[in-house]
């Protein structure tokens, strides 16, 4: 009955928010992010897969824009980091979580659903936070290169 409840509504939200205009903000690109765990209705954290059958991603693109695919529907959304806290909005619903270079934690939007996005460390983009520190370091590797000898 949970599950059943939980496609409902993941299906409910995405066909009736997936039309909605959208504004772009200016955002560094963050990447693919793939859905491993979920907590429906306060539950227990369980694989995904035994929730939803289909392709479940989060990806955050430039300019605060990405796609939000839950059970093989996707939907654009609007996105917007800062300080290890992650915003999506689709339409007029919004979602709130956390962010870190290789995990999303965020809640579903108005469902009792909360679900973990992960990736690889070595795949990961750094955050928009740690591109403006890494843009603002010097180029000390050109400098310590040995000079050739005539």
């Amino acid at each position: 009955m949970r599950r059943a409840g939980a496609l409902l509504i993941a299906a409910v939200l995405l066909l009736t928010l997936c039309a909605c205009k959208r504004e772009t903000r200016p955002a560094a690109e963050i990447g693919r992010f793939t859905g491993e765990q979920v907590s429906v209705y306060g539950g227990d954290w369980q694989p995904i897969g035994e929730v939803y059958s289909g392709l479940t991603y989060l990806e955050l693109n430039a300019g605060g824009e990405g796609v939000f695919c839950v059970d093989g529907e996707a939907a654009a959304v609007e996105w917007a980091a800062a300080d290890g806290r992650l915003t999506l909005t689709m339409g007029g619903a919004r979602c709130e979580g956390t962010i870190s270079a290789d995990t999303i934690d965020i809640d579903f939007f108005d469902a009792d659903i909360r679900m973990k996005f992960f990736r690889p460390a070595s795949a990961a983009l750094p955050l928009p936070e740690q591109a403006r520190y890494r843009a603002l370091q010097p180029n000390i590797s050109k400098a310590h290169q040995p000079k050739t000898l005539p």
